[in-house]
């Protein structure tokens, strides 16, 4: 059996046997002092991701296996007058994964905790000049059951905008910017707690084709694959009008991938693309363990802005 069925053969079995997804609920919103506070209910124990984005300011939380009901609608928006936050939206990015995108007025330290009873993500925003307070206190303990990787203490975004690590795989792509006629380098990048690490990965990535072009040697071996000894193989085909999508595979050898740059894109923006932001998507995306278990590995996205 290749690796592509067998990914896709193991990847349908896990979700199939996935449970019901919880429910994003309500989001709650205070300010004191220099300090603006998001709380993000969820019906359940939960996994995020997470990155900081520029031009224009914002940051954004996926998650994960959760739907959106707020007010019991699946969408959610609302605006604020605060000196930080200026905008909220929260919805259903992909199947059972529900992004909240925090629009902020200026660049800001962000600091996360996740605590329970009820389950919800605590977002603290400071100025970026505000040294930060300290960690969040957790009000409420978390149940001994839990894993460590549920523990209430603060984790701070880093100043690169890497997204803060989760109990699971995860592919995240980097965002970019490009003027027409320029390359926007973007970078696909694996997270995998020790222990997870895949021995193969698969993903497609999609890009509105008006916009963006690429070609099959735009996608370079990253780092962390290649020191896994592995190899990376992508085809592109047309998906629909205006979306191009590139299958790429790594493979090869029996060394794990490690945590770290999986891939390289060197988007090309075209001359006649029109100024704003596009998506590049990351969907479909599967990895092998040593045990030969398939792991299916949340969507992602991020976007190339042509300025």
């Amino acid at each position: 059996m290749n690796l592509v069925v067998a990914l896709a053969i193991s990847g349908a079995v896990l979700m199939a046997q996935g449970s019901s997804p919880g429910e994003v609920r309500a989001v709650r919103y205070s300010v004191e002092g220099e300090t603006t506070r998001l709380a993000i209910e969820v019906s359940r124990e939960f996994e995020y991701q997470t990155n900081q984005l520029h031009n224009p300011e914002r940051v954004y939380f996926d998650i994960l296996d959760a739907k959106p009901r707020i007010d019991a609608r699946p969408t959610y928006s609302k605006n604020y007058d605060g000196k930080l936050v200026s905008r909220l939206r929260v919805g259903e990015r992909a199947h059972n994964v529900t992004r909240v995108v925090v629009e902020l007025r200026e660049p800001v330290r962000v600091a996360v905790s996740r605590l329970a009873n009820p389950a919800r993500l605590v977002i603290e925003l400071r100025p970026e000049a505000v040294p930060p307070s300290g960690p969040v206190t957790a009000s409420s303990s978390i149940p001994a059951a839990s894993t460590p990787a549920r523990a209430a203490a603060a984790e701070p975004i880093r100043e690169a905008a890497q997204p803060i690590p989760i109990q699971a795989q995860a592919l995240n792509i980097s965002s970019a910017s490009a003027g027409p006629g320029g390359v926007a380098q973007v970078v696909i990048s694996l997270n995998a707690p020790p222990g997870k690490e895949p021995l193969a990965l698969q993903w497609e990535l999609s890009y509105a084709s008006p916009l963006l072009g690429l070609e099959s040697e735009d996608l370079v071996i990253g780092s962390a694959a290649k020191s896994a000894g592995k190899s990376l193989n992508c085809t592109g085909r047309p998906e629909s009008a205006g979306t191009y999508v590139y299958r790429c595979i790594l493979q090869g050898g029996a060394e794990s991938i490690l945590t770290g740059p999986v891939a390289l894109v060197a988007f090309h923006v075209r001359a006649t693309a029109r100024l704003g932001p596009t998506s590049v998507r990351l969907d479909n995306a599967l990895g092998v363990t040593r045990d030969g278990a398939g792991v299916s590995i949340p969507q992602n996205q991020a976007e190339v802005i042509i300025r």
